[in-house]
C-alpha cells in the first residue's frame, strides 16, 4: 500500500537588500529566496550569501537535480528522483511503516510489515488499537 504524504516546501526568504547587509551563509541544499527580485541562491554551507552565484532555472533537470539533494532523507525517509518521470518522492525506507486507519478488523483485510500499528476508528475497549505482530501478509494482527 502506498501512503502519500503532502509536504509544503518554503525557501528562506527576504529583500536583496536585507540578504546582502546579513550576508547570510545557506546551509547545504538550503534556498534562499529574494521576495524583491524574484531570484534564487542554493546554499552549500560554506559559501556565504554575496558570493553565492544566482539560480538560473534554465533547466528543468538541474532545478529537479537541486531540489532532490536539498531534499535530505531522514531516518525512515528515502528521497527518489525519477528524470525519466519528472518527479521526486520523498517516501518511508524498506522496514518502515506509517500508522494505518480504518474500520473494522485489519485481519485478513490489510497488509503490513510487523510492527505495523492500526487505529480502528470504529472500535470499542480492546478494539481500538492493533499491532501487526507475525507474518508478512494480512494476518497477524492482535488487538491491543
Amino acid at each position: 500500500m502506498t501512503t502519500t504524504v503532502k509536504v509544503r516546501f518554503a525557501a528562506a526568504r527576504d529583500t536583496a537588500a536585507n540578504w546582502a547587509t546579513a550576508n547570510s551563509l545557506l546551509s547545504l541544499g538550503e534556498f534562499g529566496y529574494e521576495s524583491d527580485t524574484g531570484k534564487l541562491k542554493v546554499g552549500n554551507g560554506s559559501t556565504r550569501w554575496n558570493s553565492l552565484a544566482y539560480f538560473d532555472g534554465s533547466n528543468a533537470e538541474t532545478i529537479r537535480d537541486v531540489i532532490g539533494a536539498a531534499l535530505g532523507a531522514g531516518t525512515g525517509l528515502q528521497v527518489v528522483v525519477n528524470d525519466p518521470a519528472d518527479t521526486i518522492t520523498v517516501q518511508l525506507a524498506s522496514g518502515y511503516a506509517l500508522p494505518r486507519t480504518g474500520t473494522g478488523t485489519p485481519e485478513g483485510a490489510v497488509t503490513a510489515p510487523v510492527g505495523t500499528l492500526f487505529l480502528r476508528t470504529d472500535g470499542g475497549a480492546g478494539t481500538t488499537l492493533y499491532v501487526k505482530e507475525t507474518g508478512s501478509g494480512n494476518t497477524g494482527w492482535a488487538a491491543k
